[in-house]
């Protein structure tokens, strides 16, 4: 198993604290605006705290692998997607 350095661990730990910085300033202020949204445009959704909690973990992927410019923008995208992915599930579904 490979070791990491005090100096590699010290990096880590700043990136990971400027990511939850990101993700707490630009991300997390959405949420209640995002699950009303979900909640009327898609009101057959059954959990729409499973979806928005999908969509931050999106967010927060695509975020480290490449910037996102208009933050809300995609979480609304990405959000709308999955609701759309939930409901054709729910209907192919028998159970």
């Amino acid at each position: 198993m490979p070791s990491t350095s005090p100096s590699e661990m010290d990096r880590l730990g700043t990136s990971m604290r400027e990511q939850s910085r990101w993700f707490t300033d630009e991300v997390h202020p959405h949420g209640r605006q995002l699950r009303a949204y979900l909640r009327s445009a898609y009101p057959d959704v059954r959990d729409v705290d499973d979806v928005v909690q999908e969509s931050y973990l999106r967010v927060w992927r695509r975020q480290v692998a490449r910037p996102i410019e208009s933050v809300k923008g995609f979480l609304f995208q990405v959000a709308r997607r999955l609701a759309l992915d939930t409901l054709r599930h729910n209907r192919s579904s028998p159970f």
